[in-house]
């Protein structure tokens, strides 16, 4: 995977089937991303389900007060839950790139849990945390991939006993995280040739030379820059500098957070995950609509073929026997001016051509029912 490729510090191997070997190790990669992918669309159905009705519990007046951290707890879980579906889309390479502001401080804190199960016992893991509340706006998946990719290869610097250290730091409009080891260093004669596609020296079977030229790629693809300082002998310091968010990315400060809308407009949703399907119908009820559910894209067919109104459709992307694209397509046959909501739990390159997961018509598993409230609203406004 390429997560776990790193660098092993040393001279280069002359191995003319390297090329090869990388090749071979990236169509394991497309293989495992396809079931990695399969696994993260199930699992934010699930999640949608439990973050949903706990969600619809936290907001009941007669909810027990006893229960609310309960609740909380549920909401918190399923939010880390999402979390663990996105790590495992990125570190698959199955994940479209979806910016949002994000705390480094405490994104490094968290990370932090899973590097020390991925770096072993035999290593030190410290944490210098100097950037409180400090924000940056990109892809929390690609800086997640960053700074793993980095920790793994310090490790693989390692193997005997060490320190890890991950450090922030607030420079100037930058904040900048730092990877640092005391292992073997890095020879001059290569340094200048690490970051280069399928450059290792591993031996073989050991990595492909992708690690740190991902690395790369994502931190100046975050508007960042990359730099090492190494010696032989002496450990290694990967430093990644990351723009501070502009004030147009941050939220605005003290604004309350605006009621779950509603209306009376009749909606068609379209969901093959029964309890899922159950959860929208009676949240949208519970907002006023008419609310028309469907298990299969056929039966929704039928249903348009009668006089009904239909406002909008919500469709998933993944339905059996026609994806929600094709369905919505075959309704505004009819009705060209029917407005629709496509959602999916897949997020990366299943939906390729599909939609674009950046407009308001795309709204990406696990949602919140407010989220749905709103992005539904809003396009019945539009």
């Amino acid at each position: 995977m390429g997560a776990t490729d790193g660098l092993d510090r040393g001279s280069a191997p002359d191995d003319p089937h390297a090329v090869e070997r990388a090749l071979l190790h990236a169509q394991r990669l497309e293989s495992l991303g396809r079931l990695a992918s399969g696994v993260a669309h199930d699992f934010n159905n699930v999640l949608t389900i439990v973050g949903g009705y706990a969600e619809m519990l936290r907001d009941d007046p007669s909810l027990d007060p006893g229960l609310e951290p309960m609740v909380d707890a549920i909401l918190q879980a399923t939010r880390r839950g999402g979390q663990i579906t996105k790590q495992l889309l990125v570190l698959s390479r199955r994940s479209a790139p979806m910016p949002e502001l994000v705390e480094v401080d405490e994104f490094v804190r968290t990370e932090a849990r899973l590097l020390a199960r991925i770096i072993g016992d035999h290593l030190d893991l410290q944490l210098r945390l100097g950037c409180p509340g400090q924000l940056v706006h990109l892809d929390p998946g690609h800086l997640s991939q960053i700074v793993l990719n980095l920790a793994v290869n310090a490790r693989d610097a390692m193997p005997v006993e060490g320190t890890l250290r991950i450090a922030t730091q607030h420079q100037g409009d930058s904040v900048a995280i730092t990877v640092a080891d005391d292992g073997l260093g890095i020879a001059p004669e290569i340094a200048e040739r690490i970051f280069q596609p399928f450059f290792t020296t591993k031996g073989q079977g050991h990595g492909t030379g992708l690690g740190l030229a991902t690395v790369k790629t994502l931190v100046e693809l975050s508007g960042g820059r990359i730099s090492v300082v190494s010696s032989p002998g002496e450990g290694s310091t990967f430093t990644v500098e990351l723009p501070i968010a502009r004030a147009a990315d941050r939220p605005d400060g003290g604004e309350p957070e605006p009621p779950v809308p509603g209306g009376d407009e009749t909606i068609m949703v379209v969901e093959d995950e029964l309890d899922l399907l159950s959860f929208v119908r009676q949240h949208l009820q519970a907002l006023g609509y008419r609310v028309i559910a469907t298990l299969h894209p056929h039966d929704a067919l039928r249903i348009a073929s009668t006089d009904v109104d239909i406002d909008l459709v919500v469709a998933d992307i993944a339905l059996p026997s026609m994806d929600g694209r094709t369905l919505v397509e075959a309704l505004r046959f009819d009705r060209p001016e029917l407005r629709a909501l496509y959602v999916s739990g897949f997020t990366g390159t299943e939906l390729d051509g599909a939609v674009d997961t950046g407009s308001r018509s795309f709204l990406a598993k696990p949602f919140s029912p407010a989220a749905l409230a709103h992005r539904i609203r809003e396009l019945l406004d539009a």
